[in-house]
């Protein structure tokens, strides 16, 4: 796998940053925004609806009141007490008469808050305040007119569709007098009572159905009426228990139906600023149907079924609720937020729901423009985030990259390279390091150098992996081998001569040593000692010492051929034995070399050998074999021995066709 650089890294690690930033920067930001707009739409949501709440309150106070007054009177109980579906025609025109002032009381209120909001519109009959139709549809069927009380028949209209965008839009309202009564039975007949014109005045216009039981205190609600428009409209309905005089006894009830004359939702309408961004459109929800001015037409029919799923999932399970529903609806491609607020609880009238809806396209807006102002600066920030990493990783790299380099070169075995950093901060710190190990090193090779020159390589080898070479015994051949008449050559030259002479000859002479798995143990003056079998056991001590001395020989022999200083003649020594071989010395100088009584011997051979003789001790001759010529000499008593020895000269391996000459 390929290695990135660390400049690569670093600045994927910056994208990585940014973007983890930004996105989360984004997700909160959109949290925000939307719980911000939730809030002040549920907020202006409930002040609405307790402004709405507070009209409603005041302009049904002395309506109230006069339902309790005709409640009372004489006429209902009357009626009540019949029990009978015919009312006595007294008894109708004295509560028509009583529905009337109950109108025309709703009537002032009306006209007074109509023109404290403005004047609305009018078709022109002058027949009281129809505001100019407003944009809704609303199917009217056969089933939902009725004739003469009976609640069939009738003819079916034409669905009304509007697509006039008024001015001010309001519900849809009847003429003043149009008030309607309806008498609830203790057992929940209806007699409705038209209190228009004569001939409809006996339209059945609440059903029986419609209240579901007497109740035993003043109500307020809404309910699905027929009108003198043919087709079905809410009714405002003011529910008074009746109760006798007497006895106390709830007799039924006395229903009062107002039209519905829009007045608070103009209100909101006008105080929501329609048409700007986070304005309120509102309606209501009562029996299946969504009544509205201000919700465009296009988007009713989606409108109706979130509606109507939300409602009937509440009232399937209206524990726990707060009568309150929030619903996120998408109506012509855009996000909306709606909110159904219940209008009456525990009511013998159907359920209504207020309805308010909110466009979310200004939080959506918001939302993109602070995701935009996000993305751009995540944008300038990834950039001089990049240039940033990159100007800061080439700064910091350039002195990584001198280490790298002065690490291969130190891996090649150039000691001597420095590097130059230039800093003062840790990496600053880490090439001094690096320079003070580098010249550690390359004294350590110095010394190691030094080491090998004054000591052999083995035994340098095994000092530098072991600094301390205790004493131990080994069985080794000795080798000793100087120059015959030095002190009289030597004698007639200059001293540079003499050195590169003798640098000459032991150069030689020392290769021969380590061809043959050797130790050079010392050099004094003009002669070389070499150890084989220490510190390293080798298989046949005796034998390389022997092939050795034979080289030695040879390799004085052509080196005189070709030499410019004088020509040399060499004796040799060999003896072979058990010694102690180890470090020797003081404790601030140590020489490795083997001791014993084979050295000594060796030594002796040496000085009796005559020029170009090699001579080995007994034992050393009784491990060749038959491998070499040797040829027996005569027993001699050397220095130090109390025994006479005899030792042998050694003339050649047996199948060398070019003996060593016998010395002279």
């Amino acid at each position: 796998m390929p290695r990135s650089s660390f400049t690569a890294r670093l600045m994927l690690a910056m994208m990585l940053t940014v973007v983890i930033v930004t996105s989360g920067v984004l997700w909160l930001m959109r949290q925000r925004v939307e719980t911000s707009y939730l809030r002040l739409f549920e907020e202006r949501f409930r002040s609405q609806i307790d402004m709405f709440t507070g009209m409603q309150k005041v302009r049904l106070e002395s309506l109230r009141q006069r339902c309790r007054m005709l409640a009372a009177s004489a006429a209902v109980v009357e009626a009540l007490q019949l029990g009978t579906g015919e009312l006595p025609d007294g008894i109708r025109q004295d509560l028509q008469a009583k529905a009337r002032a109950v109108g025309e009381s709703a009537a002032a209120f009306d006209g007074r808050t109509r023109r404290s909001s403005g004047s609305s519109l009018t078709d022109g009959s002058g027949a009281g305040s129809i505001p100019v139709p407003i944009p809704i549809s609303i199917p009217v069927s056969s089933s939902t007119l009725n004739s003469g009380g009976t609640g069939t028949g009738g003819t079916a209209a034409a669905p009304i569709t509007r697509s006039a965008e008024p001015r001010r839009r309001q519900l849809r309202t009847e003429t003043a007098d149009s008030v309607d009564l309806a008498l609830i039975s203790s057992l929940g007949r209806v007699y409705s009572l038209k209190s228009g014109a004569a001939e409809d005045n006996r339209l059945r216009w609440l059903e029986d159905d419609g209240i579901s039981r007497v109740p035993a205190e003043q109500q307020t609600g809404y309910v699905m009426a027929e009108t003198n428009h043919q087709f079905r409209m809410p009714r405002e309905v003011i529910l008074t228990p009746v109760h006798d005089p007497q006895s106390g006894e709830i007799l039924g009830a006395l229903a009062v139906g107002l039209p519905m004359t829009g007045y608070g939702e103009n209100s909101l309408y006008d105080l929501n600023r329609p048409g700007k961004p986070g304005s309120i459109s509102t309606g209501l929800w009562l029996e299946d149907h969504l009544f509205t001015s201000s919700i465009a037409a296009a988007d009713q029919e989606a409108l109706k079924a979130r509606v109507r799923q939300a409602t009937q999932a509440y009232e399937a399970d209206p524990s726990g609720g707060t009568g309150t529903i929030s619903v996120r609806v998408n109506l012509s491609g855009q996000d909306h937020q709606m909110l159904l607020r219940q209008l009456s609880t525990d009511s013998a009238l159907p359920m209504a729901w207020g309805v308010m809806l909110s466009s979310l396209a200004g939080m959506t807006a918001e939302q993109h423009t602070l995701r935009n102002g996000v993305l751009a600066s995540a944008g300038l920030a990834l950039g001089v985030g990049l240039l940033l990493s990159f100007f800061l990783s080439r700064n910091l790299m350039r002195p990584v990259r001198e280490l790298v380099r002065g690490t291969h070169e130190i891996r090649e075995g150039h000691y001597a390279t420095r590097v130059r950093i230039g800093r003062r901060d840790e990496i600053g710190l880490l090439g001094e390091s690096f320079n003070d190990m580098a010249g550690g090193l390359e004294q350590r090779e110095r010394y190691h150098g030094i080491l090998v020159q004054l000591s052999d390589y083995n035994v340098a080898r095994r000092l530098i992996a072991s600094p301390s070479l205790g004493g131990e015994r080994r069985d080794v051949s000795v080798l000793f081998c100087d120059i015959r008449g030095f002190t009289a050559i030597s004698g007639a030259m200059d001293p540079e001569g003499v050195i590169g002479m003798l640098n000459e000859h032991m150069t030689a002479l020392t290769e021969c040593v380590h061809r043959h798995h050797g130790v050079v143990d010392k050099f004094v003056g003009d002669l070389i000692m070499a150890v084989f079998g220490a510190p390293e056991t080798t298989a046949d001590p005796a034998g390389d010492a022997a092939r050795c001395a034979l080289d030695m020989t040879e390799t004085r022999r052509r080196l005189n051929l070709i030499t410019d200083h004088p020509v040399l003649e060499i004796g040799t020594g060999i003896a072979s034995g058990v010694c102690l071989a180890g470090c020797m010395g003081s404790q601030n100088r140590l020489n490795y070399t083997v001791l014993g009584e084979p050295v000594n011997l060796a030594s002796r051979l040496c000085s009796a050998a005559a020029p170009g003789e090699i001579l080995i001790a007994p034992l050393t001759a009784e491990g060749l074999g038959e491998t070499f010529l040797l040829e027996p000499r005569e027993e001699k008593t050397f220095k130090g021995f109390s025994r006479p020895i005899r030792p042998c000269a050694l003339r050649s391996l047996r199948d060398d066709p070019t003996p060593v000459p016998p010395g002279r």
